[in-house]
């Protein structure tokens, strides 16, 4: 009886908000940005050719995760999504499931570029198998997967054998980081998530439209 709630990668659907992640003399346009300045849609697409077949315009209400890089976003309206979703097969909501334990094989799912070299950057639809390493001692989860994750997967579910979403990718280990973690990706699991949906159910977690306004009436300067 929940809203429904689309997961996302933060720095993915606001890059100005993770300034760590693009460099100033590589991204300086993004400094000049803000959620006022943006729109962000929700878009299936073909899995050959990468055509949209459809592209959904989503509220700017959005709560982002205090310390993971994870983004809930919201339809303008429930119903006009789920219906608009139902001729491709997908009229029902991911169900979640806890992280499987270690060596569990799972699917990433995401998209890549039709190529590299294309200036229209094509998306292609991808999914890229991996297991379940484990939790480190700091709680952060860990997948090894069988080619290097590109980008365009972070943000995407990662689901266990029986099609439940167990996580989201967060991130890809950097060739700087353990030797024994590198080309690994980071996971968000499911609890994390779930829980986060819970707390904006129930009006624990502000939007970020209440979290800019504390910081205006503060004198916060920019994110």
């Amino acid at each position: 009886g929940g809203r429904v709630h689309v997961v996302a990668s933060g720095h993915v659907v606001h890059p100005f908000r993770y300034p760590q992640y693009y460099p100033r003399t590589e991204h300086e346009w993004l400094y000049f940005l803000s959620e006022n300045d943006v729109e962000t849609r929700l878009e299936v697409r073909a899995e050959v050719s990468g055509e949209i077949l459809l592209s959904f315009l989503l509220s700017r209400t959005t709560f982002h995760h205090p310390t993971c890089d994870l983004v809930v976003l919201r339809a303008l309206d429930d119903e006009t999504l789920l219906e608009a979703l139902r001729p491709f097969g997908r009229d029902h909501i991911s169900a979640l499931a806890p992280c499987p334990p270690s060596a569990t094989k799972v699917g990433f799912v995401g998209h890549r570029l039709a190529s590299p070299d294309d200036p229209a950057q094509v998306q292609i639809p991808d999914v890229v198998g991996g297991v379940v390493l484990g939790r480190t001692s700091k709680g952060q989860t860990f997948f090894r997967t069988e080619e290097t994750l590109v980008m365009g997967m972070c943000g995407g579910p990662v689901y266990d054998a029986g099609g439940r979403c167990v996580g989201a990718t967060e991130g890809i280990v950097p060739q700087t980081g353990p030797e024994q973690l590198r080309g690994c990706a980071a996971v968000i699991t499911s609890d994390a998530i779930d829980l986060f949906l819970t707390q904006i159910e129930e009006g624990k977690a502000p939007d970020d439209s209440e979290s800019r306004g504390a910081a205006a009436e503060g004198g916060g300067g920019k994110p």
